[in-house]
């Protein structure tokens, strides 16, 4: 038992380093101009913060569809294919 949760830790701890270095690349490069760009401290803390929650915000845009009332990627993606298996009766039959 003690093992595993050793293991989970570090893995945890694993991913969360590979991530924060993901995110201070996408920091570093970044395609504004010299006098706009981040100082390292501000890198550092906005590749900490996008680590653990990369959502930028929870708007209707940026957040969870379920939470403003509209179907998930799943949902659609579920009804664009009954829909294509509609359509695709409908020609057979005709």
């Amino acid at each position: 038992m003690e093992n595993e949760r050793k293991r989970t830790r570090a893995l945890r701890r694993h991913h969360l380093a590979r991530l924060k270095a993901r995110w201070l690349r996408r920091a570093c490069q970044n395609p504004l101009p010299p006098s706009w760009r981040l100082a390292e401290a501000e890198r550092q803390r906005y590749a900490a913060v996008r680590a653990r929650t990369p959502a930028p915000c929870s708007c209707w845009m940026c957040g969870n569809p379920r939470r403003w009332g509209e179907r998930t990627l799943a949902e659609r993606r579920a009804a664009m294919a009954a829909d294509d298996a509609e359509h695709a009766l409908r020609q057979s039959l005709s």
